[in-house]
């Protein structure tokens, strides 16, 4: 079948290909896949670095679907199937739940809103060119806001504190790179160019004549962060990065399929490898076997971390060269200039999945939940009277849940004893929420300079019961490091 985008060759041309389809022609249809594909994928990079808890677990089902989606990105039904399995172990999951995970959640949301309302409106699936058409936008709003946000975050005292931050913690696990300096002297740089990097992408991928130049420099930073041991992080931003890229993507990759024989036989093979009808139940069964190897308490601990720690990171490493290099060739011929429109939203309600980003971002500002809300590895504290970021006053913090601090001194719970030893304070709401479920545990513990010994959570009349349900499911909080000092935290 010829597409529009991409004309086919004649007799009259002597068989030679015509000129490069013009980018950004509407092929939501041929996107659709590699949106779908990219983040099957992503999914099992993240269920393969932290490993299935068990094989009974919920997270062995979205594994399954994420491998049923990805050998036939191209079907929606799968597509949605995945969405829906991903979003129910969410919710299964909250509030312990990291950031890439909660982001993509709530982009998932908004789509199901829309998804809802088309089908009581027409009475059928849309098709793939228009789920595409409506996730794109949807998906770019949402990544602006994420990395507006996780670079606000690290606007703070503590970031730019050589022997505290986050980015000189991150860059001295990359020492294993050789291109790399090393030493003291590079703190300051890695704090600055972490800072300008962050800052920058979103106003590059929000750029029209900018926007091809930030999903690279996306690239590459990515591929850092995944270096420094953020594999699940770094291959979840491919799918968010696909929707910034020209949509005729496809068509010029069939292209360069004519003038790159390698790839025509790669791709060819691809396709007919992943047509198998044996694939699924073998690729299944390998997963259930091998992925929960981490969690066997008699393999060794060489074993799990050179199968599941480097050779992992090889593989994504494989992964990423493997894309760029497709990208690479389907832009052999520069681009024309993006079209307008790439924001608008075609639907209202798609307005949700942007507004649920950005309140989630939001929360530690008004002084609620610190964990999951896009500042991972930030150094930002706003916890008690600890607030460090140098643009965004405190006087916009309206709630008080952060300003009430517990200090663990001893605890029969081995996560609470560890805390009491690392000096590490609580807040309050969250440590009811841990302890309203582990009534058999004793703790002692010093709130508002009183200190308490509670032989029997269960037995106490707050510990033993815990918050409603929007504190305990939608506002958890992470531990606070004592003042002077900064442990990375997601």
């Amino acid at each position: 079948m010829t597409s529009p985008a991409f004309p086919a060759t004649s007799a009259a041309d002597g068989g030679r290909a015509e000129r490069a389809p013009a980018p950004w022609v509407h092929t939501g249809a041929a996107m659709f896949p590699v949106v779908a594909g990219l983040l099957a994928l992503a999914i099992l990079f993240h269920k393969a670095r932290l490993g299935e808890r068990e094989l009974t677990s919920p997270h062995m089902v979205v594994s399954v679907a994420a491998i049923w989606a990805l050998l036939k990105p191209s079907s929606l039904g799968r597509f949605v199937t995945l969405l829906a399995v991903y979003l129910a172990v969410w919710a299964l999951d909250l509030p312990r739940v990291v950031n890439h995970i909660m982001f993509t959640a709530l982009i998932a949301l908004a789509l199901f809103a829309w998804l809802g309302l088309e089908l009581a409106r027409t009475r059928r699936w849309p098709d793939a060119s228009a789920v595409y058409a409506h996730l794109a936008p949807l998906l770019r709003w949402g990544v602006l806001t994420m990395y507006a946000f996780a670079a606000l975050a690290k606007l703070n005292h503590g970031f730019f504190h050589p022997e505290l931050s986050c980015a000189v913690t991150m860059y001295r696990r990359l020492h294993f790179l050789p291109f790399l300096p090393q030493g003291a002297w590079i703190s300051e740089p890695a704090i600055w160019g972490t800072v300008a990097v962050e800052l920058a992408l979103p106003l590059l991928l929000a750029l029209r004549r900018t926007r091809l130049a930030g999903v690279f420099v996306a690239i590459v930073f990515h591929a850092l962060m995944a270096a420094s041991g953020h594999v699940p992080f770094s291959a979840f931003a491919m799918p968010m990065l696909a929707v910034f890229v020209p949509e005729d993507v496809p068509a010029r990759l069939v292209q360069a399929r004519r003038h790159h024989p390698w790839l025509d036989r790669w791709s060819r093979g691809v396709a007919a490898f992943v047509g198998r009808w044996w694939l699924f139940p073998v690729a299944t069964a390998l997963w259930v076997l091998v992925i929960p190897v981490p969690r066997y308490p008699w393999v060794p601990r060489v074993i799990r971390e050179t199968l599941f720690g480097e050779q992992l990171l090889a593989l994504y490493g494989l992964y990423l060269a493997g894309l760029t290099v497709l990208l690479v060739l389907a832009l052999r011929q520069p681009p024309r200039p993006y079209p307008f429109g790439a924001f608008r939203l075609p639907h209202p309600v798609l307005a949700l999945g942007p507004a649920l980003v950005l309140a989630n971002a939001l929360q530690p500002y008004l002084g609620l939940k610190t964990a999951g809300s896009f500042t991972m590895y930030s150094n930002l504290r706003t916890e008690g009277g600890e607030w460090n970021h140098l643009v965004v006053p405190r006087a916009v913090r309206v709630f008080a849940l952060q300003d009430d601090l517990v200090h663990i001194v001893d605890s029969s719970d081995r996560r609470l004893s560890d805390s009491a030893r690392q000096g590490t304070r609580w807040v309050w709401t969250e440590l009811r929420a841990y302890l309203g479920t582990r009534p058999e545990v004793s703790v002692t513990f010093e709130r508002n300079g009183v200190v308490e010994t509670v032989p029997r959570a269960g037995d106490h009349p707050v510990l033993g019961v815990p918050p409603g349900p929007l504190v305990t499911r939608l506002l958890p909080f992470r531990e606070v490091d004592p003042p002077g000092r900064s442990t990375c935290r997601w």
